[in-house]
C-alpha cells in the first residue's frame, strides 16, 4: 500500500511567517509620524501591529485623536513603504529550504495575506521566492479578511484541494482562527509576530518555532 503526504496544500501567511518585514514597515511608519509631529513607535510595537489588517493596523500606530486621519495615514504610509519593500525585508531563516523541500514533495503552496497584493508580489520577486507559489491571495481577492475563512476557503479552491487535505500555517490568532473557521488543520509558527501565549491558549493543531519542524509535519505526516 503507498503512503504520501497527508496534506497536499499548504497556506502559508506571509508577515511574520515568511518574511520579517517589521523593520521596513516601523521606518516607513516612523517617517509619516515624524511628518506628523509623533514621536517614533518601536519595533515590537511595529510587530504587534502587523498582521490584523489595514484598518487595525492603523488604529495601532496611531494615537486615538487621530484616528479621523486614518485614510490620508494610510495613503501617506503606503507611498512611502512601495519604495522601502525589501530595505531591511528577509526570509526567516529556514523558509528557503522549506519552500524547496515542499516543492519537491509536489506541495501545492499559497500565500493568503490581509497585505496588499502589489506590496506582497513585489516582497516575493525581490527575495526569488514568488515561483514557489501557485496563487497569491490578498485583501483584493477575499470579501471578508482574516480572522474569516474567506481566504483560506478561497485557496482550496484554487488549488483543487479540499478542506482535510490543507494546512493554514501562520503567526498570528488572525490566521489560527481563518483556517480554524475553515474548518482545515493549523499550525502556529512562534518565530513571528504573534504572542507565543495566545497562539498556545489557542490550541493549534501544530505548534513549531522553526521552519524545518513545517517540513517535517508535512512530509513527515502520512495517510494510507
Amino acid at each position: 500500500m503507498t503512503t504520501q503526504s497527508k496534506f497536499d496544500t499548504v497556506i502559508f501567511d506571509l508577515d511574520g511567517t515568511i518574511v520579517d518585514t517589521a523593520f521596513d514597515v516601523m521606518t516607513c511608519v516612523n517617517l509619516v509620524r515624524e511628518e506628523w509631529g509623533l514621536s517614533p513607535i518601536s519595533l515590537i510595537e511595529t510587530q504587534q501591529a502587523i498582521g490584523p489588517g489595514p484598518r487595525r493596523f492603523v488604529e495601532m500606530v496611531l494615537p486615538p485623536e487621530l484616528y479621523y486621519r486614518r485614510k490620508e495615514f494610510m495613503q501617506r504610509f503606503r507611498n512611502l513603504y512601495q519604495n522601502h519593500l525589501l530595505d531591511q525585508t528577509r526570509l526567516f531563516p529556514g523558509i528557503m529550504e522549506l519552500l524547496q523541500e515542499l516543492k519537491r514533495g509536489k506541495i501545492k503552496m499559497v500565500v493568503a495575506t490581509n497585505k496588499p497584493r502589489s506590496f506582497c508580489l513585489g516582497i516575493l520577486k525581490g527575495l526569488n521566492c514568488q515561483s514557489f507559489f501557485n496563487f497569491i491571495l490578498g485583501p483584493e481577492d477575499v470579501t471578508n479578511h482574516k480572522p474569516q475563512p474567506d481566504i483560506v476557503l478561497k485557496a482550496i479552491e484554487l488549488t483543487q484541494s479540499t478542506v482535510k487535505r490543507t494546512l493554514m500555517i501562520g503567526d498570528t490568532d488572525n490566521d489560527i482562527m481563518s483556517g480554524r473557521n475553515a474548518g482545515v488543520k493549523t499550525c502556529a509558527v512562534t518565530y513571528g509576530y504573534g504572542s507565543e501565549n495566545l497562539l498556545r491558549a489557542l490550541r493549534p493543531d501544530f505548534l513549531v518555532s522553526h521552519p524545518s519542524e513545517i517540513t517535517v509535519i508535512i512530509l513527515n505526516c502520512q495517510t494510507q
